[in-house]
């Protein structure tokens, strides 16, 4: 089972842009993924025309990060989960893309 720490080590070693993991027909936009100080950060996207705007760069709470899986795996199997992932999380969007990258 993934871990933070294992988000921390992947982007520690390839930060990279990533996509939103939208499932409403929406377009997904790009935000940037890096690792600073053993902590997971999103920022805005540079590299594609349809970018995340994220101004300051934000955190992912590794405290976030088990209840946000759980989450991405329901809404996988097709719960409807946005609703409550909005009340856990300012950053749902992100959470999900990242786990939508690592095929988790």
């Amino acid at each position: 089972m993934m871990t933070y720490n294992d988000l921390v080590n992947e982007f520690r070693a390839d930060p990279r842009e990533v996509s939103t993991a939208p499932i409403n027909g929406s377009a997904p936009k790009w935000f940037s993924v890096y690792e600073q100080q053993n902590e997971v950060y999103v920022a805005s996207g540079r590299d594609h025309r349809d970018a995340c705007s994220v101004h300051p760069d934000r955190r992912l709470k590794p405290s976030e990060f088990p209840v946000m899986l759980e989450l991405y795996h329901r809404r996988k199997k097709g719960e409807p989960v946005s609703q409550e992932a909005g009340r856990k999380s300012i950053n749902q969007s992100y959470w999900f893309g990242i786990f939508k990258e690592l095929s988790v």
